[in-house]
């Protein structure tokens, strides 16, 4: 058990550290218009604003078969998770972003849920752990 979560973590520690060596690591991001909070090059937030879908990796505690779902998650540019869609449903569940560093990020839910975001140098593709055996991996805007 202890031995999957690793090797879960491995792997997706992996995909960031080969992602970072991407020549597009310091291209722009984005417009600069700083009167709309998104477009802000100094708003730590504005790379995280859209759709990010994918997969959620949950094994249960006390052991079993990793259970894989359709997660998504809608950020807006400002820090707030607007909500999440589970295997086609709509949870109900918000949140909030903290930025901790360059490309990562905490957040809690409101269903007090806590975890971290890893984004790619490219800021299409976000890693998150939010318990010791989920995980996921998501791409921005695209189902």
């Amino acid at each position: 058990m202890i031995y999957k979560r690793a090797l879960h973590i491995g792997v997706l520690l992996l995909a960031i550290v080969f992602l970072s060596g991407c020549e597009e690591w310091n291209k722009v991001r984005g417009k600069n218009d700083a009167s709309n909070p998104k477009d802000d090059p100094n708003n730590p937030y504005a790379i995280l604003g859209g759709e990010w879908h994918g997969r959620e990796f949950t094994t249960p505690i006390g052991g079993g078969a990793t259970v894989i779902n359709d997660i998504s998650y809608f950020i807006d540019g400002t820090g707030k998770i607007t909500k999440i869609n589970h295997n086609g449903t709509l949870t109900g569940i918000t949140g909030t972003v903290t930025n901790t560093g360059t490309n990562t990020f905490n957040f809690i839910l409101s269903s007090n849920t806590q975890g971290n975001f890893i984004l790619d140098p490219v800021d299409k593709h976000l890693a998150f752990i939010y318990t010791d055996v989920d995980y996921s991996i998501l791409q921005k805007g695209t189902l």
